[in-house]
């Protein structure tokens, strides 16, 4: 390893990768060229509404549910009605399911392990209880590739270009 490398590595550890202004300033200052970090993108996805609402945990918890507040998607391998079944829950409470007409590309990112992110972005007090939570749903990108290829199991392809921010299904 040579010495720049050792300075590098040494200077990291002692600032920290948060203080990455700081690093730069001393990095230029000693003649070292720095990687920067890159930063934390959120690419969206998909708005769903959440299927089973009235079956699980939904209707109980509806007065504590707020705009923006997130969800947790896992993937439920057990699912006998749906192969590709992704659960919607928020804290501790299942409040059902993204769609079966929606889930295919969810399901795939959470099984190659990639980082998904999902919040609410719509509650509405109506009688249909299909329509009264609704979600949004992001990949969360760290930026370390431009563009990412995710195979998908039926044959269609997810695209994410990171100078376009967008998807194709």
């Amino acid at each position: 390893m040579d010495n720049a490398m050792k300075k590098r590595s040494f200077l990291r550890g002692l600032m920290g990768l948060t203080a990455s202004a700081p690093l730069a300033a001393v990095g230029k200052s000693a003649g070292l060229q720095l990687p920067t970090a890159n930063p934390v993108r959120r690419i969206h996805l998909q708005k769903s509404p959440i299927a089973g609402f009235q079956y699980y945990a939904g209707e109980d918890v509806w007065p504590q549910l707020a705009y923006r507040q997130p969800v947790q998607l896992i993937r439920d391998l057990d699912n006998r009605h749906d192969r590709r079944a992704v659960k919607v829950l928020w804290g501790n409470h299942m409040l059902g399911y993204l769609p079966r007409k929606e889930n295919t590309a969810v399901a795939n990112l959470l099984d190659r392990g990639e980082t998904l992110s999902a919040r609410i972005i719509r509650l509405h007090d109506v009688a249909a209880p299909w329509e009264r939570v609704e979600i949004a749903i992001e990949l969360v990108d760290s930026g370390e590739a431009p563009v990412f290829q995710y195979p998908m199991r039926s044959g269609c392809e997810l695209r994410l270009d990171g100078d376009r921010e967008k998807y194709t299904v």
